[in-house]
């Protein structure tokens, strides 16, 4: 069952965190993930990358929303997020392919304030 992003664990920052070390470390050498990277780990049937992908998306979210970039609806779930830029990403890489090697992080909320513009 999906949760709505305004109720989810306050710790999952944390989680995050952690799980994006682990990706940094097993995928590259390099100190960040990309946007490649990030499609592909959520397009993996494994729990774990799931588990990952959903907090990626929970820190994104929430990251867009702060930093006022966009404006998510309550009841939107960190599934949504995730068919969002799964969508939206394979869509954008394909048609741009240097855009995979862009910040996981920038794109994600990239995708997000577009479709969820504030205002």
């Amino acid at each position: 069952m999906a949760v709505p992003i305004a109720s989810q664990n306050p710790y999952s920052a944390k989680a995050f965190a952690l799980s994006l070390l682990c990706i940094s470390s097993a995928a590259t050498a390099q100190t960040e993930i990309t946007a490649r990277d990030l499609l592909d780990a959520c397009t993996r049937p494994d729990p774990e990358w799931i588990s990952f992908c959903n907090g990626f998306m929970q820190a994104a979210g929430d990251f867009a929303t702060m930093t006022e970039q966009a404006c998510i609806p309550n009841g939107t779930t960190r599934t949504d997020l995730t068919r969002l830029f799964d969508a939206n990403a394979s869509r954008l890489i394909a048609l741009t392919p240097a855009i995979g090697d862009e910040p996981a992080l920038v794109v994600t909320a990239s995708i997000i304030s577009d479709v969820f513009p504030c205002g």
